[in-house]
């Protein structure tokens, strides 16, 4: 059984899907790709500014285009304890 679940995995995931390897080449060439990533990194700066304008520049640390901020907390707060808290707010 294992050899020919092995074949299977090999046989599905050793190379694209020749449709999206198609997709793929095209936007490339055609400028596409370029435009989606232009949007990308546009949306991705305007979420940065108004987290910091939210959260407070000082306490982000981020990458200008990064998807992700890393809040830095005050103390006394943790991460666990700053988890549970937002965990509870969401329920009500």
């Amino acid at each position: 059984m294992v050899e020919r679940l092995s074949a299977g995995i090999r046989a599905t995931t050793w190379a694209a899907a020749p449709l999206m390897a198609e997709i793929a080449s095209t936007w490339i060439l055609d400028g596409t790709a370029e435009t989606i990533l232009a949007e990308r990194r546009r949306e991705a700066a305007e979420r940065q500014v108004l987290a910091a304008r939210i959260l407070g520049r000082e306490q982000l640390r981020a990458h200008p285009l990064g998807y992700h901020v890393w809040l830095l907390l005050p103390e006394p707060w943790r991460s666990q304890t700053f988890a549970e808290q937002v965990a509870c707010a969401e329920r009500w």
